[in-house]
């Protein structure tokens, strides 16, 4: 067998062996994924976490990134008035679930003005929240201090990176605030917190 035979027969050797290699390995994680899945799943129930919001992210890392293990996931139940900690964050290491506030866009208020988000929007200069899948896409500091850039993933929130909306912290997040108004202010659009959870110190 000449070198050139030697590396058809090896090229054509790779070609059988690669895609029962990769079909091994989505295998392995989508065993891993669908462990995550049900820990997910038995966290939010524990919790009392509605799980409907639960089954598009996890279709979503199933489909997108099924080799990831992620630690936090969180969801914003904008059912919920903005002076209810709407926002919840699980923690898959910890088994553990923590709840903050977390306010909603301006225009997406609507005419009632009764800190409900019934109007969302996807659209630049809305000033509305986007539904929708979001990937948190690394921490900077901007004009609001400590602050996360957010990806949005669906159609419904695609825009999220041009029109800037981050986690940041606010001043008009917190029970101090809510001592004096009937419910949280409002952003341009960004799904936020306090600023006691929005530092690099936090922890969070």
């Amino acid at each position: 067998m000449t070198k050139d035979q030697s590396a058809v027969a090896i090229d054509q050797e790779r070609a059988r062996t690669l895609p029962q290699i990769d079909k091994t390995m989505n295998t392995y994680a989508r065993k891993l994924t669908d462990s995550d899945s049900d820990r997910l799943r038995t966290l939010a129930k524990q919790f009392g976490i509605d799980p409907a919001p639960i089954k598009r992210p996890i279709a979503f890392e199933d489909k997108e990134r099924p080799y990831a293990r992620l630690r936090y996931w969180a969801v914003l139940d904008f059912a919920l008035r903005s002076d209810q900690k709407r926002l919840s964050v699980l923690d898959m290491v910890e088994q553990s679930v923590d709840r903050y506030y977390c306010f909603h866009g301006k225009g997406s208020e609507g005419s009632a003005n009764d800190g409900y988000a019934t109007v969302f929007s996807n659209r630049s200069s809305s000033n509305a929240s986007s539904l929708g899948i979001y990937t948190c896409a690394g921490p900077y500091d901007g004009d609001n201090g400590y602050s996360m850039r957010l990806d949005g993933e669906e159609a419904t929130n695609s825009n999220a990176r041009s029109r800037a909306v981050v986690m940041h912290g606010a001043n008009y997040v917190s029970d101090q605030w809510l001592r004096h108004h009937p419910y949280l202010g409002r952003s341009s659009g960004c799904p936020s917190v306090g600023h006691a959870y929005a530092s690099k110190s936090s922890g969070n």
